[in-house]
């Protein structure tokens, strides 16, 4: 799935990897920007930390 989240390019990268690595546990659904729905049950919040995301990245 392709998301619309994300108000920078890194973010919107960011956010795109998680959902791809949340889709091997279901289905995703965004259900505005940054709030997402898991095999229609579960919701949740999308933040994004650059400072944590590049010091994951290397």
């Amino acid at each position: 799935m392709k998301v619309k989240s994300g108000r920078t390019a890194e973010s919107h990268a960011a956010i795109q990897e998680l959902v791809d690595f949340l889709e091997q546990f279901g289905e995703i659904a965004e259900e505005q920007e940054s709030v997402f729905r898991v095999n229609g049950q579960e919701t949740m919040l999308v933040l994004f930390s650059s400072f944590a995301y590049f010091q994951q990245k290397g």
